[in-house]
This record gives C-alpha cells, sequence and structure tokens, in this order.
C-alpha cells in the first residue's frame, strides 16, 4: 500500500504550511480591516511584510548562497527586524504590548535555532540539529500566525459567550 506522505517530501510539506499561513495571516488582516481593529491589523500587515520577503527573499539567496550561510544571516536579520518593528509598535502603543512581548518570545528560538544551525553547517555537522530545525521554526512560526488570529478568535469567544449568557438569562 502506498502511503500518502511517500508522494510528499519534507520540502513541499513546509512550502504548503508556509503558503497557508501567509493566507492566514493576509485574511486576518483583512477581518481587522472589516472589524477596524486597527492594532490588530498592524501586527498582522507587520507579520505579512515579514514573511513574504523572507519567502520572496529566499529563492534568491540560495542561488547566491553555496556555502549555506547566508541564506541563515538574512532569514536571522528578517525575524530580529521583525522583532525590532514589533516590540517599537508594542512600546509605543500602536499594538499590544502582551501580543508584542509573546511574539517576540515566540520568535527567540527560531534565531538561536538558526545561529546553532550555521555553526551546525560549518563546524559540527549534528543530524539531531536538522531535526530541531525542521520541527521548531514551523512550530514557531505556527504560533506567530495564531498571535495573528489571536484578537479575531478573543472576539469570537466574547460573541459565544454573550450569546450564551444572554440565552441562559432568558430560560
Amino acid at each position: 500500500m502506498i502511503s500518502f506522505f511517500s508522494f510528499m517530501t519534507i520540502k513541499i510539506l513546509l512550502a504548503i504550511i508556509l503558503d497557508w499561513q501567509m493566507i492566514i495571516i493576509a485574511l486576518s488582516a483583512v477581518v481587522y480591516i472589516w472589524y477596524k481593529d486597527k492594532p490588530a491589523l498592524i501586527f498582522s500587515v507587520v507579520t505579512l511584510i515579514s514573511f513574504l520577503i523572507s519567502y520572496f527573499g529566499t529563492p534568491f539567496i540560495f542561488d547566491l548562497d553555496p556555502g549555506r550561510v547566508y541564506r541563515y544571516v538574512f532569514w536571522i536579520t528578517n525575524d530580529v527586524a521583525w522583532m525590532a518593528i514589533i516590540a517599537y509598535l508594542g512600546i509605543k502603543d500602536k499594538i499590544s504590548i502582551n501580543v508584542s512581548i509573546v511574539a517576540q518570545i515566540c520568535v527567540i528560538p527560531i534565531v538561536l535555532i538558526q545561529l546553532l544551525r550555521i555553526v551546525d553547517i560549518q563546524i559540527l555537522d549534528i543530524p539531531f540539529i536538522t531535526l530541531l530545525y525542521k520541527t521548531i521554526i514551523p512550530l514557531s512560526n505556527t504560533l506567530i500566525v495564531l498571535l495573528c488570529l489571536w484578537p479575531f478568535l478573543s472576539y469570537l469567544i466574547e460573541r459565544v459567550k454573550l450569546l450564551f449568557f444572554k440565552m441562559s438569562d432568558v430560560v
């Protein structure tokens, strides 16, 4: 019996996840425009821009980086720039400071794993670091996507609570 996963490589699976992550972030930005939630919109747009820079810059970096070092420097720079922008916007009360702090905590493992990956490729060549790299980065990116959706999910939860309590008060 041929399984579904035999047709799908990790690279294709990660590309599909990244595409869906960007679609979800873009849709969340559209929802925040509709609900007029400016802080959530700003966070989603800044995150979407960071994802797009990484997504469209990666093929060019792969072509220019035979030593496999500059791609990680590019991704680390993109992540640190995103963290700095989110921190600045959080300090200036353009986005929620709580979202800013949680988002930065979610991205710190990405930066550390990418630094470790540079050392691993150039010096160590430890097999389990590849596994860490392929699991922690998609998980952290997924947490960032969930943070983009968090205000909308909070709104939906409040609406359900309101509906639930109104119905219980009537009965």
